[in-house]
C-alpha cells in the first residue's frame, strides 16, 4: 500500500512542478500594432449590484470599434432596468432567448457582427484601459481563443483557501495553454473568434448548466485551433469571492459536476491525479494520527508545502499582488480535505446558482 501511495504522491508532485514551470512561459504574441474589432458580450442574472459599474467602464472607450451587449438571463431583480440605464451612452440590452448562461451567450453571439467575441461576467472588475489592451492583444495574435488572467479577491474568514485554490486553477489554466494542451478556462473573461464559437456551440454541451469555458477549449483543441494564455498583468480581471461557505461549496460542486462529462484525456488525468492525491493524503494523515507511520505523512507534508511554496507563492504574487506565504503552510494541509469534501458533496447536493437549482 505504501508503494501505491508513494506512486500517487510522486505523480502529483511532479505534475505540480511541471505546471509551475510552464504557467509563466506564455506563447509569444507577434506585434502587429492592430486593434481588433469585437463584440463584448455580458451574460448576467441578478447582477443589480455590479452591472452598472461594468457597463460604464466599457462604454467610454466604444470609439475603438467594439460593441457592448448585455444579455439578461431573466433576472428576478432589477438588473435589466439598471443595464438599460447604463447603456444609454452606447450598447444594448436584450433578454436571453433561453435559460442559463450558455443560452445567453448564444443569444449574444447570434447578434454579434465583429470577428471576435469577448465574454465577460457581470461581476468582474476591469483595470484602467483593460478593453484597449485586450483589443490590442486580439489584433496582434494569431490565436483563436484567448484566456485572460483572473484574480479573485475574497473577503471572508476562509479567504486564503478560496484565493489559493483559485490561484491553483489559474496556474493549471495558464500552464496547459502554454504547453499547447489547454484543459481549463474561466468564462469570466475570455475571447474567441465568432465563427469558431458558433461552429463549436454544440460541443459546449448546452444541456449542462456549466462548462461554457472548459468545453470550449476542449472543442478548440480537437479542432486544432490555437488557444493562448494572456500573460500580461494589465489584462488581469478582478472578481469577488463567494459570500459564505455555502456559496463556495455550491460553486465548487457546480464546477466539479461537469467533470464526469470530460472527454479530454489530459483534463481527466489531471482531475484524477488531484483526487487520488487528496484521498491518499487524507488516509495517510489519519494513519499518522493513529500512530501508523507518522514519519511518512510528515515527509509527504513537508514536500507538499515546499512544492506549494515554489508554485503558488509566486503565482499569488503575480495575480493577487501578495504572496500569502504564511497561508500556504496551513492551506497545504487543509486543501486535500477541501477537495474530498467537494467530491463527496457532489453525490448528494444539488447546487444552486442565482436562485436556480442546477
Amino acid at each position: 500500500m505504501t508503494i501505491v501511495f508513494l506512486a500517487v504522491f510522486i505523480n502529483y508532485f511532479s505534475l505540480i512542478l511541471l505546471l509551475g514551470w510552464f504557467w509563466h512561459r506564455p506563447t509569444r504574441v507577434p506585434t502587429k500594432n492592430l486593434i481588433a474589432e469585437a463584440d463584448v458580450i455580458v451574460p448576467c442574472r441578478n447582477e443589480a449590484d455590479n452591472i452598472t459599474s461594468l457597463v460604464r467602464n466599457l462604454i467610454p472607450n466604444s470609439a475603438f470599434g467594439y460593441t457592448v451587449t448585455v444579455i439578461d438571463d431573466h433576472s428576478s431583480d432589477n438588473t435589466f432596468e439598471l443595464a438599460n440605464i447604463a447603456v444609454q451612452q452606447g450598447g444594448r440590452v436584450v433578454c436571453s432567448a433561453g435559460q442559463g448562461k450558455k443560452a445567453a451567450l448564444k443569444t449574444g453571439a447570434l447578434l454579434a457582427t465583429n470577428p471576435w467575441l469577448i465574454f465577460l461576467d457581470a461581476d468582474v472588475v476591469l483595470p484602467e484601459n483593460w478593453i484597449t489592451n485586450a483589443l490590442t492583444l486580439l489584433g496582434s495574435t494569431d490565436a483563436d481563443v484567448v484566456l485572460f488572467p483572473i484574480t479573485l479577491n475574497a473577503k471572508n474568514r476562509y479567504s486564503a483557501i478560496e484565493e489559493l485554490d483559485f490561484v491553483s486553477l489559474m496556474v493549471v489554466t495558464a500552464a496547459c495553454a502554454n504547453m499547447n494542451h489547454p484543459t481549463l478556462a474561466n468564462g469570466a473573461a475570455m475571447a474567441v473568434k465568432r465563427e469558431l464559437w458558433m461552429d463549436m456551440y454544440a460541443d459546449l454541451r448546452p444541456e449542462l448548466a456549466s462548462g461554457d469555458d472548459v468545453f470550449l477549449v476542449h472543442a478548440a483543441k480537437k479542432k486544432k485551433s490555437k488557444v493562448i494564455w494572456a500573460h500580461q498583468q494589465e489584462l488581469i480581471v478582478g472578481t469577488s469571492g463567494t459570500r459564505n461557505l455555502k456559496s463556495l461549496l455550491h460553486q465548487r460542486i457546480r464546477w466539479g459536476k461537469k467533470a464526469s462529462s470530460y472527454s479530454d484525456g489530459l483534463t481527466i488525468y489531471l482531475s484524477w491525479s488531484v483526487l487520488l492525491f487528496s484521498l491518499a493524503f487524507a488516509i495517510t494523515a489519519v494513519a499518522a494520527i493513529l500512530s501508523f507511520n507518522a514519519a511518512f505523512f510528515l515527509s509527504v507534508l513537508a514536500v507538499k508545502i515546499l512544492v506549494d511554496l515554489a508554485v503558488l507563492a509566486p503565482a499569488a504574487k503575480w495575480l493577487l499582488n501578495k504572496k500569502r506565504i504564511i497561508d500556504v503552510f496551513w492551506v497545504s494541509v487543509v486543501h486535500p480535505f477541501f477537495i474530498l469534501t467537494i467530491a463527496l458533496l457532489g453525490f448528494v447536493v444539488r447546487p444552486t446558482w442565482k436562485d436556480r437549482r442546477i
